[in-house]
């Protein structure tokens, strides 16, 4: 006697199997074929393979390396712009009074002329780089108030967009809190990069995370 399921070999007699409560058979069942534990296991491994792979789509950003560059604010660029622009020219200026000194034997240090020449011609360089960097920045000054309204309005129209019951909507039951973080702040980059398609990628980064410290995350 064979059962039809499990392939099992009974005594003659014994009607019912053991394992899965199936009438045996007097027909050997294909032994090739999958058996009903088989089958089922399979099928389960189908359901989480599929599982695994719409977890792995819905997170994948979480792992994803960012390839943007980090945005500087035009107050910053300008600070720093300025801050590089005095710096050359103080360098240069003292290091020609350091060279002049050096030259009528003020200070009692000798260069030969090749040397003499080559770093004065440096401190020109710092100096001429000065200039230009304090240049750039006066034009970068002129650009700040218009990037900070630009700025105000997206933070307005993110704060209409971005509801409680959407917040809620985006969070997953089954993820951690730190996950769901994630996820809000990648819908809000979603909600930016499709309103505003033409502006710079890694500034609407910027402003989505700022947005997010600011409005969700302090109130949660």
């Amino acid at each position: 006697m064979w059962c039809p399921n499990c392939k099992e070999e009974y005594q003659e007699g014994i009607t019912v199997c053991t394992e899965c409560g199936a009438t045996l058979t007097r027909e050997k069942p294909d032994t090739d074929a999958p058996s009903m534990e088989q089958t089922e296991a399979y099928d389960h491994y189908e359901e989480e393979e599929e599982n695994v792979e719409e977890f792995l789509e819905t997170k994948s950003f979480l792992d994803a390396p960012d390839t943007r560059q980090e945005y500087v604010k035009k107050a910053d660029k300008y600070r720093d712009m300025k801050l590089s622009g005095y710096t050359f020219l103080i360098f240069g200026f003292l290091g020609i009074v350091y060279l002049l000194l050096t030259k009528f034997e003020v200070l009692p240090i000798r260069y030969n002329d090749v040397i003499f020449y080559i770093m004065l011609g440096v401190m020109v360089l710092f100096i001429v780089y000065g200039i230009v960097s304090l240049t750039r920045a006066k034009k970068i000054k002129l650009q700040i108030p218009e990037e900070e309204e630009f700025t105000a309005s997206i933070k307005d129209f993110l704060k209409e967009q971005v509801t409680k019951e959407k917040i809620a909507g985006w969070k997953d039951t089954e993820s951690t809190e730190e996950e769901n973080d994630l996820l809000i702040l990648q819908n809000i980059k979603e909600i930016l990069e499709k309103q505003y398609a033409e502006a710079d990628e890694s500034y609407l980064d910027m402003i989505a995370e700022e947005f997010f410290e600011e409005h969700i995350l302090k109130n949660s």
